[in-house]
Formats: C-alpha cells, structure tokens, sequence
C-alpha cells in the first residue's frame, strides 16, 4: 500500500496473475471431469443400448417358439422409449436409472447374458493392461523393437513372445555369419587363384659327369639360296655355296675337314614352313629372292638353309676333363660363299676380286655354256676375244664397264641353270653381237635376269669419269630393282629340346661374327621332364681367322658352363588340399559346424531314437 492507504498497481497486478491462474486451474480441472464424466455417461449408453438389444433378440426369439411375449414387448418398448429420452437430454442420472431397470429385465428374462457380458469385460480390461505393458516393454526392450520392426510392426502394437525373440536373433546371427563366411571365402579364393598362376619356383641341382651337347643348328642369313652340299657333279658345275668348313673335338681329339664334314658331322636342314620349303630350296629362284629381300613374303613363306651338329654324330662332354680345357670343347666352323654377297648387295657390284673369280668360273667352262646355248655368239671374233674384250666398249667407264662384266657373270653364274639348279623356265641367256653398240644381248624374258646397272653409264659417261655419280647411279639402280642390301651372315641355334626337329625362333641364340671365334656356354636345365639349356656368349674383339678364297669363315666353341644340372620345380604356394582345409575352417569358424556336427551328432540322434522306439 501507499502513503494514502491505497494498493500499488504492482500488487494488484500480481494478485490479478494469481487469480487468473487459480481460474484456468479450475476450469481445466471442470473441463477434464466433464470429460471423464461424458465418457461414463457414453460407457453406460453403450451398455444399456447392448443390452436393449439383446433382449429385443430374447423377443424373437420367443416369440419364433410362440410363447407369451406381451409383457416383455410392453417393458421393452417403455425402456426403449425412457433411454431415448435421458439420452436425448443427456441427463446421467436418467441414463443410470434406465440401465438399472434394464438390468433388471434382463436378470429376469437372460441372466446368462450378464455374466457373459462381465466375462468379455474382464478379458477386455486384462487385453488392455496386457497391451499396456507390451508397450511399455516394447518402448524399453531393444530386442522386442527389433523383432517388431523385423516382422513389419513399426508401433510396437503386437506383442513379441520370447520364442520370437530367440528366432530373431537366430537368424540374424547367421545371416551375419554367412555373409562373414562368404567376405572371407572371397579372399581365401582369390589368393588360391593368385596362388596357382604364380607359382613358387624351387631350384634343385644335380651333379652330372657326363652330358651330351643338344642340337646346334648353323643357318644362312640370305634367304632361298640353298647351300647346295650335295649338288650332283655330274649335272651342275657350281660349288658349294654354304657348308661345314671344320669340325673339331678336344675331348675325342677328333678333326674332320670339309668334304668330310657332310658325311660323318652336319646334316642340312631349314628353318621355315617344312614341307614349303622342302619343296621351294630345291633351285636359285630370282624371283623369291628378291620378294624375301624386299620383305614381301610372310614369314611362312620365307627358307633359309641350315646345317645341324649333333644328328648324325651326337656330341657328349665330360666333366672331369673341364677344367683342363683352354677352349670349347666342341669347335665347328660354317663358310659361305662371298659370290652371295657381291652378287646381291649393290655396294659390292664393282669388286674387281668377285669379277676376277666369277670370270675364271666362266673360262673354265666357256666351251658348255657355249655349246648348252646359254652364251650365243651371234658375231663372234672368237672365245678368246669375248672374254679379254667384250666390255671394251665401256673402256673409257671403268666402273661402269666393271658393273657391267659382274652383272653379266652373276646371272650366268646363278640363274643359267649350268652351275646350280634354278626354277624351271626362268633360265637366262645371253647373246654377244660385237657389231652393237652394247653386244651382250638378253635373250631370254628380262624378269628372268638380276638387276644390272648397265644401263646407267651414258648419263655419266664423259671425258672424265665422275666416280662418284657412277657409284651411287649403280647402287640406286640397282636398289630400285632388287631390294635392301643383304650381307652374308651366320646365325645360331640351339634347340632346346634336344631333340631333332628343325629350329624355331625360340631356339635362335645369336648372328656369329665373321672371322671371329665365338663361344657358347650352355647350363642345362629340367623342367617338367623337358631339357632346357641357358645360353651365354662370349666374344672376343679382335679377328682371329682371314677368309679362305671365296668364302667367308664363322666359328664357334661350344661347351657347358656348369656340369650340373638345374632341376626347375613350380609349386603353388597354396595346395589344393591346403585350400580345401582352409575352407572347412573357415566354415567352421563362421558357422560351427564340423565333423562332429555333421556326422557324430546325427548318428547319436538316429540311435536315440532307434532306442525309443523299441
């Protein structure tokens, strides 16, 4: 209060939120039993109603039997009409009346019905406590939510029974374990797989006192043009083209020389198609010669001749005598002749030694060739003259004149069919007419001959030769025609096998050098039953040999590195067994199941029940 005996505004605020709550308090507690009040009041309406029906059914049924149903029509009909009324005024004092008089009525008429009625109460109230407290274990019990969010019941509304409980878990336990079991199967197989592609090599070595030196194949580096070992003297003048020049072995002190060599050492073979070339390295062919230098033949079309060491004599080593040897034990020396090489390789075309050597072969059979018709003299002084003369009219062109004399030698020497067998109906003639201005004359089809750069000395022809011009006119011309230049060469082989079929390129080693010595150390190896030889070179850098005559020399000195033997073992590092292992563990692991369980727990039940039976 104030000086003046009045009540602050402040106060009477405070008082007036005080009230006001003291109010609301009131009024919703007015509200909430008027609502519990209207619930009782309906509870009893429904009930009355139930039971007003039921006795209106007791009256026909009555009445179906024909008994008197007066009385209970008129009660009925006076109930009915009184619950109407307090319903309609909602008056709860009238609606308990009324539902005590219709009680009466029917404790008089079905007395069966209430106990009946009090029964269905009872189990609805006991369903409603029921489903109260499954709520409530539901909302606290994190295995009952599982179990009701497995089966779909997202509100928890139907009761879990234990027996669902352990199903539940059950199956998600091994839901989990199986998934876990295949994750971890997935990597088991993957490294089972790994494990068999790559398997672990483990090395083995077996001492050897003796071994035998695997095939050794010798093949020319040009392509068709067989080496003529064997070329019949009574039908063709040539010599040998390619060929085995010695043989040599420290431990036998055996030395065999050519032509012995081709009788008691090497024995000719191919490398290419066999049965192709078999038929094709029979004869010169000009024509796939030069597609093979040219490269336009598939590798299935393209021969080379070879000479293998070790078929018709096989070689063995021993290893007490290894380390008395400076040397290879084994020594073979391949020729080949340089007429290959002057003949086919441009830069050579002007070698005065080819033309001396090729012309000395062309004397010596002069009187042959003339009378065979492969040299036609049309206007000749005579023999003498054409070989001393007939380039002469070239004489102020030296290396043209020279270009000319070996073109004109190497077709008669190869493609003539006198020397070497050539392809039927490619062989050349010539014609010398001293009366032409270029006497020597083809007279068979041009397709027949070797390129010849003949042709290109008038544009060079001059008081003063120009060497150069000349030179680099003949070597275009001559690559115009026949292709890239090829030099004579020796490459070797070594099957690894052992065995005696002709050489791959898997067996290839090296190109040996010519006028060189070579050595080739071989350490052998099993694998699966299968010979197997390392092969390491060794090359000195200085030339040891000088050729001999026409032919250039390749050698090579072969022995064993190492007498013992690699015996080469691939294992996975996984067995089979060792995988199925880990699989039933693995099983056993996610799951539980083993042995025992699969057969020892399912006898002892059958014979459990056996018993039982009896």
């Amino acid at each position: 209060m104030n000086d003046n005996g009045e009540i602050s505004p402040s106060v009477q605020h405070v008082k007036m939120l005080r009230i006001t709550r003291e109010e609301i308090r009131n009024r919703t507690l007015t509200i909430s039993e008027r609502f519990k009040e209207s619930l009782i009041v309906a509870s009893n309406a429904v009930n009355s109603i139930r039971m007003v029906e039921n006795l209106a059914s007791l009256l026909e049924k009555k009445r179906a039997h024909n008994e008197d149903v007066n009385r209970l029509e008129r009660q009925l009909h006076n109930v009915q009409n009184s619950l109407k009324e307090a319903v309609s005024r909602y008056d709860y004092t009238a609606i308990l009346d009324v539902e005590g008089v219709i009680e009466q009525l029917t404790l008089s008429y079905d007395p069966i019905y209430l106990e009946t009625e009090e029964i269905r109460k009872k189990e609805y109230r006991d369903q409603k406590k029921r489903e109260a407290r499954q709520k409530v274990t539901w909302a606290q019990n994190p295995s009952s939510r599982f179990v009701s969010l497995m089966k779909g019941d997202f509100e928890g509304a139907e009761a879990v029974t234990e027996a669902e409980q352990r199903s539940c878990i059950s199956k998600c336990a091994w839901l989990f374990a199986i998934i876990g079991l295949l994750v971890a199967l997935s990597f088991l197989v993957a490294e089972f797989w790994y494990a068999q592609v790559n398997p672990a090599v483990s090395t083995t070595f077996i001492r050897n006192n003796r071994l035998q030196v695997p095939m050794i194949h010798l093949c020319s580096q040009f392509p068709f043009i067989p080496s003529f070992d064997n070329l019949s003297k009574d039908h063709y003048a040539g010599e040998t083209l390619f060929g085995l020049r010695s043989y040599t072995n420290i431990e036998t002190e055996d030395r065999v020389l050519y032509p012995e060599t081709k009788d008691l050492i090497s024995e000719p073979s191919l490398l290419g198609n066999q049965e192709y070339c078999r038929t094709h390295m029979q004869y010169m062919s000009k024509r796939r010669i030069i597609k093979a230098l040219l490269g336009e033949l598939d590798y299935t079309e393209t021969c080379y001749p070879c000479l293998s060491v070790g078929l018709k004599k096989p070689i063995h080593l021993n290893a007490a005598t290894a380390n008395q040897r400076s040397l290879g034990a084994v020594t073979v020396e391949a020729a080949i002749s340089y007429d290959i090489e002057y003949c086919f390789n441009p830069s050579k075309a002007v070698s005065g030694w080819l033309r001396a050597n090729l012309r000395s072969s062309i004397e010596t059979h002069w009187t042959q060739l003339v009378k065979q018709g492969i040299i036609k003299l049309i206007n000749p002084p005579d023999s003498d003259f054409v070989l001393k003369y007939g380039f002469d009219h070239l004489r102020r062109d030296p290396f043209a004149r020279a270009a000319a004399e070996n073109a004109v030698y190497c077709n008669i020497y190869f493609f003539s069919g006198y020397f070497f067998p050539v392809e039927p109906g490619t062989e050349v003639r010539y014609g010398y007419d001293a009366r032409e201005e270029d006497p020597w004359v083809r007279l068979s089809d041009d397709d027949n001959f070797l390129a010849t750069p003949t042709n290109v000395r008038n544009p060079y022809v001059q008081e003063e030769t120009n060497r150069t011009a000349v030179l680099d006119a003949i070597k275009s011309n001559a690559k115009a025609s026949s292709g890239l230049s090829q030099y004579i060469g020796v490459n070797l082989f070594v099957l690894n096998s052992g065995s005696d079929r002709p050489p791959t390129l898997h067996d290839y080693v090296t190109a040996l050098r010519q006028n060189h010595r070579d050595v080739l150390l071989l350490t052998k190896e099993n694998e699966h039953k299968k010979n197997k030889y390392i092969r390491r070179m060794l090359a000195g850098p200085m030339k040891l040999f000088v050729s001999i005559g026409r032919f250039a020399r390749f050698n090579v000195s072969v022995d064993f590195a190492t007498f013992d033997t690699a015996l080469m073992t691939r294992r996975p590092t996984t067995s089979v067994p060792e995988f199925l292992t880990d699989v039933f563990e693995y099983i056993g692991l996610f799951t539980g199941i083993c042995a025992y369980s699969l057969i020892v727990g399912p006898a002892r039940m059958y014979l459990r029940r056996t018993k039982s039976e009896t």
